[in-house]
């Protein structure tokens, strides 16, 4: 962390951080009860929580907002309408999870359904559909266009809680989303149309009470998905879907019900709003803050420090002092940085403000939301037909024993990065079925090497190795995205590979070589032996990453993303199932499977995982997050000596 470049950005900011303290609201620009007064500063007079963000939202409009910026802000805005909590969904602004039924229906040729894949489709010969009681694959039907059918047809009532209202006070009713469905219907509006196609009907009862009904065929359990969160149509009902993509009320200034309401947003420089004093929890207390202010920086992590209220005195050896502008943090700086900005930069800094002295100067907390880099080995035959290198298990095997990932995230990551115990889909670090052959154990790994006929040597000769001649070196290509941190992580699995006598070549390719298909140094294109991938998770559907392209073909279905061209009939096997599992508990099923076929083969290799962090001052209260948003339950964030050890 250099100080030359931390002094940088707050020059730049000073404007803005300045601005954050006595708001000038523009004309027409505030939709908030009060505004605070430019000779009064808002910190002055009540408390305030800022919030560093990496860049400024597109939108704040419901359907329109698709950057994690814009969800987080509308985290305050809106409450709900379902939280998950420790992997279960809670109701937040109804009374309870929705009541569901089936009615039972005579299914007729052309009728609109949905097909076991969840597509909608005119019933034909030959359609695949779960028949009336069926939940699962085992009992599919092809139709053969004659035949009595019966299919469910699901129904969901939701029910409001009574009392809730507009940040403006005006009353929210079951009527606000029924429009909200009618927009999220309109062609206008971006977004994928899978749950409005599926849907028969969305109607409100009363003012408290919708109703929802399925096509036939449809077998789900995320009905809570068919809920379409309210949206003023007192205040909105005038404009098209088209308008409110744009319209100042619906994209820069939204009512909600949320803790917050929408004070300012100065282009460029922060967004500002202010308690919302008709939230339906405040008698709770809730939220903490008079104002929150979102203030807008970059995506860089030494700006962000720089922005960030912490004690900077007893690191001065490191130069981490502001200066002058010291005094401008402490009034008007950072709370809490977002996990929108990348802290990988600033891994080496982060570990000193939190192991240096007994007491952390900054508490880092780790959001769901990251990026799990995975060891790929390339199982494609060559030109001539010949398995690759590592088609071998005992090849892999030996590769994976000599792998120090621990000393990997230690040195280049500060142990700011989770290591995992098993490869999952979702990067989790503490996996339920721990992977033990991922343990590190170079001699093991050395005896694999020898047995399989690579004889000692820096690097290790091949003898008797088939279709290879005697003396071939034990060289492999290691393909990575040429970015520093993940250049930095190649260099340490090259050194503990090197350690058992492998010679590695990385091929550092820029990511736009790097994911071009036509391209030679692309992981599609399968010219390396080794490969680094880093990829968001959770995974939401596994198989384009691990069906074989035989598969693929035969399901008339485009190329996936197998990039180590593996084929494996049981995955594939699971896979065929997956496309025809909709039930949540039954796909964790098979993706437990998956899972164990790909940790047995080692077939992918966890390396570690780096979710968002999100970075605060020590005084911070212990943040709740969830796979929506990292700031969920945003409203009871705080800080200060009640959240003090």
């Amino acid at each position: 962390m250099k100080i030359t470049r931390l002094i940088f950005p707050i020059l730049l900011l000073a404007t803005g951080l300045t601005a954050c303290a006595a708001p000038t609201a523009a004309s027409g620009q505030s939709n908030a009860a009060a505004t605070p007064t430019e000779s009064a500063p808002a910190q002055d007079a009540t408390r305030t929580l800022t919030i560093c963000l990496a860049y400024e939202p597109e939108s704040l409009y419901l359907y329109a907002a698709r950057s994690q910026a814009a969800r987080d802000v509308l985290q305050a805005i809106y409450d709900g309408p379902f939280d998950e909590v420790d992997g279960k969904t809670q109701p937040v602004i109804l009374q309870s999870l929705p009541e569901v039924s089936y009615a039972q229906i005579t299914a007729q040729a052309g009728m609109k359904v949905v097909d076991t894949s969840g597509q909608v489709v005119n019933l034909q010969a030959g359609t695949r559909v779960f028949p009336s009681g069926c939940r699962r694959a085992e009992c599919v039907v092809a139709w053969d266009g004659t035949s009595t059918l019966q299919l469910d047809q699901p129904r969901a009532t939701f029910r409001l809680l009574e009392g809730l209202t507009w940040s403006d006070g005006q009353s929210l009713t079951a009527a606000d989303s029924a429009y909200s469905f009618t927009l999220a219907s309109d062609p206008a509006t971006p977004g994928d149309k899978t749950l409005v196609a599926q849907t028969a009907t969305y109607r409100k009862l009363d003012a408290s009470t919708l109703q929802w009904t399925g096509l036939p065929g449809l077998v789900t359990d995320a009905y809570t998905d068919y809920f379409w969160p309210p949206l003023p149509q007192h205040a909105w009902g005038s404009l098209s879907a088209a308008e409110l993509l744009t319209a100042d009320a619906s994209a820069r200034q939204p009512l909600g019900w949320g803790p917050y309401v929408l004070d300012e947003w100065k282009s460029g420089e922060y967004i500002r709003l202010i308690k919302n004093p008709y939230y339906f929890r405040a008698a709770e207390g809730l939220p903490k803050f008079d104002t929150l202010v979102f203030k807008i920086t970059d995506s860089h992590g030494d700006t962000n420090l720089a922005n960030l209220k912490f004690d900077r005195k007893p690191y001065a050896q490191f130069k981490y002092d502001l200066g002058d502008y010291q005094g401008e943090v402490d009034q008007n700086g950072c709370d809490l940085i977002s996990g929108t900005v990348d802290m990988t930069d600033q891994f080496e800094v982060l570990h000193i403000l939190l192991d240096y002295f007994s007491d952390p100067a900054v508490k880092v907390s780790a959001a769901p939301q990251g990026r799990a880099a995975w060891l790929l080995f390339n199982r494609r035959e060559d030109a001539n037909g010949d398995k690759a290198l590592f088609d071998n298990l005992a090849m892999r095997q030996a590769a994976v024993a000599c792998l120090e990932r621990g000393e990997l995230a230690e040195t280049v990551f500060h142990n700011l990065v989770q290591v995992p115990n098993a490869f999952t889909f979702d990067g989790s670090g503490d996996a339920v079925n721990p992977n033990a052959a991922l343990a590190p154990d170079p001699a093991r790994g050395n005896a694999l090497l020898q047995e399989s006929g690579w004889q000692a040597g820096e690097p290790r000769t091949s003898a008797g190795v088939a279709g290879l001649p005697d003396g071939t070196p034990l060289s492999v290509n290691y393909l990575v995205e040429n970015d520093e941190a993940d250049l930095a992580a190649a260099q340490q699995v090259k050194a503990s590979l090197t350690e058992c006598g492998f010679q590695v070549n990385i091929i550092a390719a820029a990511p736009q070589v790097y994911w071009d298909k036509d391209a030679a140094e692309s992981i599609f294109r399968g010219n390396w032996d080794l490969a680094q991938v880093s990829w968001t998770v959770p995974a939401g559907d596994p198989c384009p990453l691990v069906e074989s392209a035989s598969r693929l073909q035969a399901e008339n279905q485009n190329a996936g993303l197998n990039f180590s061209g593996l084929v494996d009939a049981r995955v594939d096997d699971l896979c065929r199932q997956w496309m025809e599992t909709p039930l949540s508990a039954d796909r964790q099923t098979l993706l437990t499977q998956m899972e164990s076929i790909l940790n047995q083969d080692m077939d992918i290799i966890p390396l570690y995982t780096y979710n968002n962090l999100l970075v605060s001052r020590d005084d911070s209260c212990a943040f709740q997050t969830s796979r929506q948003s990292e700031l969920f339950g945003i409203e009871s964030f705080d800080y200060g000596v009640d959240c003090l050890p």
